[in-house]
């Protein structure tokens, strides 16, 4: 969930906003289950003090001042949720606005019941403003950059559902089935997404099983849980998919998991005080050792095996150079789709992209002006490009430049499709990486692992070079011969070079 908070994509910032909405909800919720305590004590005072005749320690003052408390905290914990999942909806991705809808749809019974038909009204008027002031501050400011008026939501929801064909849309960038989110899923979440699974069926085995621990409704949680439901139904059953899809449910997944190992722990029933402490110890050291040591081994592996592409950008501000002031163009090719982002150039550079295999449309460039004033910034948005696009993934080769403008090249050291355009200018010397042409160097070199020549779960996880060996004799008996070729590391590693035209 780290990699997914910080990632600079519409859905990170859905996950984000999500969180700060959902922990309004649950506010809420706490505040509505205080309140339903609190009316049903206001009654039985009543009725017991009915009758009374010395009003002087009365608690319905009290009662009918806490009630209206909680009901004005109740109004705030909405509007802070719906605010948030509007700024997710509309500034980052408007599929988002469908995870709030069985709250809505809780808060509105939670009024009739109470018969408050005012707070209704309030509540619909909360989303209906939050949802306009937010998308009419958003299109003023679309509207300076872009200079037409456009509703960029809109247009996310026309490209990808209401236009979608097999010529436009998300398919045209691929289909998978639905076993890739689930290894996604256990790749991120590993042992924790078994009991994220059985937090989400609690709900319904808490009026079976008396597993209530702690006195929650079983409604709350459903209510609570039940994005994950309708974001998973939507997701996995469209034909194009990918990983940064699920991030909005990324906090619920990791709460219905706490949810499980929270009622796993107190499921466990004895007289001895000390037997159920130590019993609730075990399971939860043994769940975050675990847990713990898949996570880290999963990030040393992408340390590892698949971050030289920021080891070798970050060489790039390092590099002695007289052109400080003068452009410099940083190309890739074939290597493309691997590059960061563009904090790690130099004012003065620019990527480019030249000729490769890949044949879909490329980014482009925004048009620059002498003077680097906000004028010349708003102007050089993509009001005013100089590429024309399209919603097919066609190729474009104004997209690309002749490989001669390039100051700097960055590729992988592996056999190129000359055909295809690519270009040839790394090769494997003696001892070192070369260059094919004697005005080129090579700067910096880096580890980038070759997934289709890599084999066994070292492809994911950071093991030893061959973890059975470390096994006792027994437990390596009880593996398969046919699974051994797992547990040993056999991974394969490209060179990723960064290279630099000489003057």
């Amino acid at each position: 969930m780290s990699h997914a908070s910080i990632s600079l994509l519409p859905s990170s910032l859905c996950l984000i906003l999500g969180m700060l909405s959902t922990s309004s909800i649950a506010r809420f919720m706490r505040h509505n289950h205080l309140y339903k305590i609190a009316s049903k004590k206001l009654k039985t005072v009543e009725i017991e003090e009915k009758d009374t005749k010395d009003k002087s320690k009365t608690l319905l003052p009290q009662l009918r001042y806490l009630l209206d408390q909680l009901s004005v905290a109740m109004n705030q914990d909405f509007a802070f949720a719906t605010l948030f999942y509007a700024l997710s909806g509309v500034l980052s991705w408007p599929f988002c606005l469908v995870l709030p809808s069985t709250f809505y749809l809780y808060s509105v019974l939670q009024v009739l019941i109470k018969r408050e038909f005012f707070t209704i009204t309030l509540y619909f008027v909360v989303g209906i403003a939050s949802v306009g002031f937010v998308g009419l501050m958003m299109a003023e400011v679309d509207w300076i950059f872009y200079q037409n008026m456009g509703f960029v939501p809109w247009n996310i929801v026309s490209y990808n559902v209401l236009n979608a064909s097999s010529d436009a849309g998300p398919d045209i960038f691929g289909v998978e089935d639905i076993t890739y989110y689930i290894k996604n899923l256990l790749l991120n979440f590993n042992i924790s997404l078994p009991f994220a699974l059985l937090g989400l069926v609690i709900p319904f085995l808490n009026p079976i099983l008396g597993l209530n621990v702690y006195k929650i409704d079983s409604f709350d949680l459903l209510t609570f849980l039940s994005p994950i439901f309708i974001w998973c139904g939507v997701f996995f059953s469209q034909a194009h998919k990918e990983e940064r899809f699920l991030y909005p449910v990324y906090h619920l997944i990791n709460i219905s998991a706490s949810i499980s190992i929270v009622y796993f722990t107190s499921f466990f029933k004895s007289s001895n005080f000390f037997v159920i402490k130590l019993y609730n110890f075990l399971l939860k050291s043994v769940i975050i050792i675990a847990y713990a040591t898949i996570s880290i081994s999963r990030i040393l592996s992408l340390l590892i095996n698949y971050s030289a592409p920021l080891r070798v950008f970050n060489k790039l501000s390092a590099i002695d150079t007289d052109a400080i002031y003068n452009t410099e163009n940083v190309c890739l090719g074939r290597e493309w789709y691997h590059y960061p982002s563009s904090f790690f150039l130099d004012d003065n550079m620019r990527l480019k992209f030249v000729e490769s295999g890949f044949r879909g449309m490329l980014p482009g460039d925004f048009k620059e002006y002498p003077e680097n004033t906000w004028a010349n910034k708003i102007r050089s948005t993509s009001s005013n490009t100089t590429i024309e696009f399209n919603n097919k993934n066609i190729y474009n080769p104004d997209t690309v430049v002749d490989f001669n403008v390039c100051d700097y090249y960055i590729d992988i050291v592996s056999e190129v499709n000359t055909d295809m355009g690519e270009i040839a200018l790394f090769a494997k010397g003696d001892n070192e990486i070369i260059t094919t042409d004697v005005n080129w160097e090579v700067v910096y070199c880096d580890s980038f692992i070759n997934s289709d020549e890599s084999s066994g779960i070292s492809k994911i996880l950071y093991l030893p070079s061959n973890i059975l060996e470390f096994l006792p004799y027994q437990i390596k008996e009880l593996i398969p011969v046919e699974y051994h070729s797992l547990f040993i590391n056999d991974v394969k590693y490209y060179d990723y070079c960064l290279a630099k035209k000489k003057n």
